[in-house]
């Protein structure tokens, strides 16, 4: 079975390189990699041309249109039967694909329940060395989702259910990772950990990472998954105002700082508070 693996990048040259590398050297073979370059001007577009790998293919936008618009170009030129995704600011274990289509064909052998895709634990790597291994649940489901993203960035998935759902929203300012598997879930059942740590993390810089987004596409990103998600109920509500006041550049208001008590989250309110009281004193 083919993969297709996908990366956006935008004027990160340096951190491609790695990014691509760790998908080149993959211990599963069957692979191709579509690199989506969204308008670089620091030499990605003469470095991706020369290289001499066949599994490598290349998208160029002459001019920005967003990681959406890449990922979805990537998928729709792509001919895997399966696709998985990166951030060009991440990498790969040398494993990962295998330990994904290892436990794909588990799920298919062992005639389990039909689920979207599957997903893996992480390490973020922070300032300083500092090491953030992420441990997610065994499953995520729909219902779950409508919560929090426990899934991540990425997901293991058969190239049709990327098709089916009509890919990555370009309207979502933000978390269109979430959206996309929302949908996915909604539509094709749960969401399965692989059970390994197979995906890299990379917080050491703040290059156009979505923790130093404008805070009005945030809210925005907001505002649209709670409208997509239709009726809510009181919780959910609850942790998606708590996952919008918890990025630091998020001025909240008076009843978002509130509601942070609502679930226990002191820190939070702590945080928000400080924020407030600064933004009034500016």
């Amino acid at each position: 079975m083919k993969v297709s693996v996908y990366i956006t990048t935008c004027n990160r040259l340096e951190l491609l390189k790695r990014a691509l590398k760790s998908v080149q050297n993959q211990t599963y073979s069957d692979i191709e990699i579509i690199v989506a370059d969204d308008g670089s001007s620091d030499g990605t577009k003469e470095y991706l041309n020369d290289i001499d790998d066949p599994r490598v293919k290349y998208l160029h936008h002459e001019k920005p249109l967003g990681a959406c618009v890449g990922r979805n170009e990537a998928i729709k030129l792509s001919c895997g039967d399966y696709v998985t995704g990166m951030d060009d600011d991440d990498w790969f274990t040398e494993d990962r694909i295998e330990k994904f289509v290892q436990f794909w064909e588990q799920l298919e052998a062992d005639e389990q329940k039909k689920v979207s895709g599957l997903y893996s634990d992480t390490i973020e790597y922070h300032p300083g060395g500092e090491e953030l291994k992420r441990y997610r649940k065994n499953s995520c489901s729909y219902r779950s989702l409508r919560q929090r993203n426990g899934v991540g960035n990425q997901v293991f998935a058969p190239r049709n259910r990327f098709v089916d759902i009509g890919g990555f929203d370009p309207k979502m300012p933000a978390w269109q990772d979430w959206d996309c598997w929302l949908r996915m879930a909604q539509k094709f059942g749960d969401f399965v950990n692989c059970g390994h740590t197979t995906y890299l993390g990379d917080a050491t810089h703040d290059l156009n990472r979505i923790t130093a987004k404008n805070p009005d596409k945030i809210r925005k990103a907001h505002t649209l998954l709670c409208q997509k998600m239709g009726h809510m109920s009181f919780k959910e509500r609850l942790l998606l105002n708590q996952k919008l006041v918890d990025y630091r550049q998020i001025i909240p208001k008076l009843l978002e700082t509130i509601a942070t008590l609502a679930v226990g989250d002191v820190r939070l309110f702590v945080s928000c508070v400080k924020r407030m009281l600064f933004a009034r004193h500016q």
